[in-house]
């Protein structure tokens, strides 16, 4: 009986992770093959990553005392770093996991890891802030609500 309820649940997430990739790889391709498309989605990326990487540095160079363009790539790195360690969710809003990036890459950097942690954490911590303020900014100017959100949410077919 376990063996049954285990493969029911294998081929159910092999459908949902066959469908997002699906539906991703169908929104890759509409974004390179329409120049349009594919100008405002790396115009907004690069616009993310210098908001990142910027937030960062000006966080970073309170906590050290230093301000110098020199730490620029190694904050790049970090967040680079930081930003992949949230694609596995191993914990809630990668809560832990940036942080622990950021300090081991700051430390590899000659940062002492007591002021990249902190660091670290108000990096996050602000990131998340905005995150949630513009999205609950978002929602209002529609006229949603986070339920309603998650309502919808639910209701997208997974194919």
């Amino acid at each position: 009986m376990a063996v049954f309820g285990l493969l029911v649940l294998f081929l159910k997430l092999r459908t949902t992770i066959g469908g997002v990739a699906a539906r991703f790889i169908r929104e890759i391709a509409v974004v390179s093959t329409n120049p349009r498309a594919f100008a405002i989605v790396f115009t907004g990326s690069l616009l993310v990553w210098i908001f990142d990487i910027l937030t960062c540095f000006v966080i970073l160079s309170a906590f050290s005392g230093t301000t110098s363009l020199s730490m620029v790539p190694l904050v790049f790195l970090a967040i680079a770093v930081g930003n992949l360690t949230k694609i596995f969710p191993i914990t809630p809003g990668a809560i832990g996991t940036y942080e622990l990036a950021l300090t081991a890459i700051f430390s590899l950097g000659g940062i002492d890891p007591a002021i990249g942690f902190a660091a670290a954490v108000l990096d996050h911590i602000v990131k998340n802030s905005v995150t949630l303020i513009l999205g609950s900014a978002y929602l209002s100017r529609f006229g949603l609500s986070w339920s309603q959100l998650m309502d919808r949410t639910e209701a997208i077919p997974k194919n």
